[in-house]
């Protein structure tokens, strides 16, 4: 390698210079320098207040619904005329770090409302809850012999009575989402029904042999729905376990209607009361253009009423006891293979047993509703062009039932 001689001797002369006299930090002048004017660099938008937002609002008027029941659906008052009072808030909380809550109200003061509110932190506990009324009334009023009211209802002069029907529901629910990939969950639901419905007779006692309507009152009956499961996050992959419960229950077995010598000379049964309980293990797992999702699942319906207590009545039981259970599964798989090829394949099976009671009435035998299906496919997509596709598989469906007239069916299909 060659170097300039005028080169050399520049980079001699600049090294004994520097060895002579050592570098001075006083020559950089850092003792006056001043720091750094920060409080313009924030971002004004990107600050966050803590504390309440959102809207808040009051309302007042005057109505009248002039005897127009349905009217009521639409401005549902607690009187039939008069000044109305409405409270509505759409509040939001932001505390420090993930604090958040909210609050929302509409329509307060009237008889259809809802209250809700939820609490918590975004990677932590949250909590919510929430109730509301919703009334609901027919367009006109009903007529009958039959006086509504408790239970037994007695026969008298014909009057009018409101048909209506309000719906309190409770709701609540509960999420915790930790710093792992477990997340539980929770959720509840209580709702009461208080009702007047109109039920049709095709023959009314005190009336001869002609229909009419009874008033049925519904003011013990509730639902509630329970839901819980826990879930497992991982890389390319999720597990569920889940739980689902429905309770149905009534106070009233049945409606008693007759004249005032005998106000139990005929009855209607209610609905029984009747549970329901599901529990399901649900998974996906993707990789490499490829997804697999699964789920088992069974369920158990139990359905327990009294019988009808009429003289003479051919039962050979007081009550009756239902019962239907269920298993599931089905799985699916979907790969794409390049850009144009696509393949599909899945499978089901569903199975359902009847194991409620059979001799409940004399000399007859209630015929059980067992039924099993199971189905299979395969399908391919291959594109040719931007605006064609080419798409084959085949399918193929089992269906056994002992009580038809068919108990096995298959059926092969194979389409292009």
């Amino acid at each position: 390698m060659k170097y300039s001689t005028l080169w050399l001797s520049l980079l001699a002369v600049c090294s004994a210079q520097a060895a002579e006299e050592p570098l001075a930090v006083g020559d950089y002048a850092l003792q006056q320098s001043k720091p750094a004017k920060t409080e313009r660099w924030s971002c004004k938008s990107c600050e966050r207040d803590e504390g309440w937002f959102g809207e808040v609002g009051l309302g007042a008027g005057y109505a009248n619904d002039d005897g127009a029941t349905r009217f009521r659906n639409w401005v549902p008052s607690q009187q039939d005329s008069g000044m109305l009072g409405i409270f509505n808030a759409d509040l939001q909380y932001r505390g420090e770090g993930s604090r958040y809550g909210s609050l929302a109200v509409k329509n307060l003061g009237m008889e259809r409302f809802s209250l809700a509110t939820e609490q918590g932190h975004y990677d932590g506990m949250r909590a919510r809850l929430g109730y509301s009324e919703s009334p609901f009334y027919w367009n006109s009023h009903g007529r009958s012999v039959y006086q509504p009211g408790e239970s037994p209802l007695t026969q008298g002069s014909l009057a009018e009575f409101d048909k209506e029907v309000v719906r309190k529901k409770l709701t609540a629910g509960l999420a915790y989402t930790p710093k792992s990939p477990w997340r539980p969950y929770a959720d509840f639901s209580h709702e009461k029904k208080e009702a007047t419905l109109a039920y049709y007779q095709s023959s009314v006692p005190g009336i001869g042999s002609g229909p009419g309507l009874l008033p049925k009152p519904v003011d013990g009956s509730s639902t509630t729905l329970v839901k819980s499961g826990v879930s497992y996050l991982g890389e390319g992959w999720l597990v569920d376990l889940a739980y689902n419960g429905s309770l149905y229950r009534t106070d009233d077995t049945a409606l008693y209607y007759g004249s005032v010598a005998d106000p139990y000379a005929n009855e209607r049964a209610y609905e029984p009361d009747n549970n329901f309980h599901q529990l399901s293990l649900s998974g996906q797992y993707n990789w490499d253009r490829q997804s697999l999702t699964g789920r088992v699942l069974t369920s158990q319906a139990t359905s327990n009423g009294s019988l009808t207590a009429f003289r003479n009545a051919p039962i050979t039981q007081d009550d009756f006891h239902g019962e239907v259970s269920t298993l599931q599964a089905d799985a699916k798989w979907v790969g794409r293979f390049g850009r144009d090829l696509t393949l599909r394949a899945g499978g089901e099976y569903r199975d359902r047993k009847d194991k409620s009671d059979e001799y409940a009435v004399v000399g007859k035998q209630r015929g059980k509703s067992d039924r099993t299906r199971s189905k299979a496919d395969l399908a391919a997509d291959y594109r040719l062009s931007r605006s064609v596709k080419l798409t084959t598989g085949y399918q193929y469906k089992a269906d056994q039932r002992e009580q038809a007239d068919r108990q096995d069916t298959d059926e092969h299909t194979l389409f292009l």
